[in-house]
């Protein structure tokens, strides 16, 4: 009865280690909705300032020369996930944010 007991425990202890290594993965797994929305809002608005401002001042259109842009990280949160996937969704918007700023509504 000892035996079965102490296996008991074994197991469990088994199940409460490999919930937690399940929560620590999916924590910096995929961006969640909220963090994809977030890094595409964000990265589109940073785009369209960044690529009015350089019309206004005679720059040739060329979205990767911002910070913002190469760091693409601006407005990540923790509780996001991902950074890896911010940086992609945010990148996108700001490029297609920054082509709206440009060239206007063409």
């Amino acid at each position: 009865m000892l035996i079965r007991i102490g296996g008991l425990v074994v197991l469990i202890v088994a199940a409460i280690v490999v919930a937690g290594c399940a929560s620590r993965s999916a924590a910096g797994g995929a961006l969640t909705l909220e963090g994809r929305q977030w890094a595409y809002d964000r990265g589109y608005s940073d785009g369209v300032e960044r690529g009015q401002n350089d019309l206004r001042n005679g720059l040739p259109f060329d979205p990767k020369r911002d910070e913002a842009y190469e760091e693409g990280d601006r407005g990540y949160r923790r509780p996001f996930r991902s950074r890896d996937t911010y940086r992609e969704v945010y990148r996108q918007a700001y490029e297609a944010g920054y082509k709206r700023g440009y060239y206007g509504y063409k």
